[in-house]
């Protein structure tokens, strides 16, 4: 975890990550009393919040109520994230609403960081549960917890569900699809009928071009 230059994060550590704007949307709060329960047993865990927003006050008081401030690092917003995302052992989408296609889960498969995402919105089309990455039932931190134990305990299925969720994204997400989707976009901008290939989820679409771009990280908003 050199890339942590901080100096809050080690390479013995197990650093589980959210990359997502402090909004009460994004589930923040559920991922850190998960991640409390997760450190009564190993206390290697620790938790890695990428970005700003209107709730950072409370979700640091809220790491204080559970115990986890020394094994919390709260970076901020951050232009560019692929470093940090690169150093996670985890990545998680904790989100309680039903948001589109998420750029962080996208930016996480396609380096190969293993995910866990809450079953709801776009996340479905991304994550299949122990095929690309663990579904769990929103605003649970109870089986969050249990999924990202999970994930640490059993490290080969682990790392083998993260390379399906890389091959998946190199298939679904390449330069050609790039391209098809554009001009897919543009045409139903011009109000013709656009033709989309058999399994792709429209939603996604136009995130493909931001996947294979280095804007893809500049922007956690839409995390």
């Amino acid at each position: 975890k050199a890339v942590m230059d901080t100096g809050a994060l080690v390479s013995d550590d197990i650093v589980v990550g959210i990359l997502a704007s402090l909004t009460p949307a994004k589930g923040h709060d559920t991922l850190m009393r998960a991640i409390a329960r997760v450190r009564e047993r190993d206390a290697r865990v620790r938790l890695a919040i990428v970005g700003d927003g209107p709730c950072r006050a409370t979700l640091e008081a809220l790491a204080g109520e559970l115990g986890i401030v020394s094994s919390t690092v709260f970076f901020g917003y951050q232009r560019r994230v692929a470093d940090l995302l690169g150093a996670f052992d985890l990545l998680v989408s904790a989100s309680r609403d039903n948001e589109g296609c998420s750029n962080s889960i996208l930016e996480a498969m396609a380096l190969g960081v293993p995910v866990i995402a809450t079953d709801v919105g776009g996340n479905q089309e991304l994550v299949r549960h122990r095929e690309t990455g663990l579904l769990v039932p929103a605003e649970d931190d109870v089986e969050l917890a249990r999924a990202i134990s999970r994930a640490i305990d059993a490290p080969l299925e682990t790392r083998l569900i993260a390379l399906r969720a890389r091959e998946m994204i190199t298939q679904r997400f390449s330069l050609t699809r790039m391209v098809d989707d554009y001009e897919n976009l543009y045409l139903r901008l011009l109000g013709a009928e656009p033709t989309v290939r058999l399994g792709t989820d429209p939603q996604c679409a136009p995130q493909s071009a931001l996947l294979l771009s280095d804007r893809a990280t500049a922007d956690l908003g839409g995390g």
